[in-house]
């Protein structure tokens, strides 16, 4: 079975959609259409939720984990943005990092960790 979930991605200041925002599981990515949604999948007999990074210039990178009992519904998430200077927007890039190498082997690809 596959589950669907709808993410919506907001500024966390003022709740306004953000477009172009990229979604990425760290192996493909799509990105959000004008009202600042897309479609996510993934194959709910192999995993109880999935994660991805949610990803746009001007904002902190944030992780977001779906679970299977979302399915069929909107989820919605938002961006903090980023503070001049660099120093979230490195630490952004630090927890990203991290973050990707967890992500469920696909079933598609050799898991790189055996």
């Amino acid at each position: 079975m596959v589950a669907v979930v709808t993410l919506k991605v907001t500024a966390c200041s003022g709740g306004a959609a953000i477009s172009g925002a990229q979604v990425t599981d760290g192996y493909s990515s799509v990105y959000t259409n004008s009202y600042g949604e897309i479609l996510v999948y993934w194959d709910d007999t192999a995993y109880v939720g999935y994660g991805v990074n949610v990803i746009k210039s001007g904002y902190v990178t944030r992780n977001v984990v779906l679970y299977n009992s979302q399915n069929g519904t909107t989820v919605t998430t938002c961006l903090n943005a980023a503070e001049s200077g660099g120093v979230v927007a490195v630490a952004a890039r630090v927890a990203e990092a991290s973050v990707a190498s967890s992500f469920p082997p696909r079933r598609d690809r050799p898991n790189p960790r055996k």
